[in-house]
């Protein structure tokens, strides 16, 4: 298995350490430039990290496992991971094909020049510590 590892503000290949023992995965560090570079995507940060990077999660159609890292981290939350231990549980299980990998919805907010856009909290971008 190959997997890339996107490293968000404060984060480093050190966070990739605990993921990387006892794990046959060959890492890259960085997003892949094809799809077929990489077989998931494990992203180091916060929504804020996430955001900075959607274009190009979407792009690849790969499975991404988000560790929470950042100091906003409502995403990663509402996949029910509240920490690195989540996470790598999670990695493990999708090492060993028991994982179950599931396809959220992505939407797209277009300014209007009637009414300004709307957000809830669930659609951040990382913009909670201003």
């Amino acid at each position: 298995m190959r997997a890339a590892a996107i490293f968000g503000l404060g984060t480093s290949s050190k966070n990739l350490d605990a993921f990387r023992e006892h794990s046959a995965t060959e890492w890259i560090e960085g997003v892949p430039a094809r799809s077929a570079d990489a077989d998931a995507i494990l992203v180091f940060g916060g929504d804020g990290t996430i955001h900075r990077h959607l274009s190009a999660l979407v792009r690849l159609k790969l499975p991404v496992l988000v560790i929470p890292a950042g100091s906003g981290n409502d995403f990663a939350r509402a996949l029910k991971l509240h920490s690195v231990r989540d996470s790598l549980r999670a990695w493990h299980d999708f090492e060993c094909g028991k994982a179950r990998v599931q396809t959220i919805d992505l939407g797209v907010i277009r300014p209007s020049a009637i009414q300004p856009p709307c957000e809830t909290d669930e659609s951040g971008a990382g913009v909670d510590k201003l």
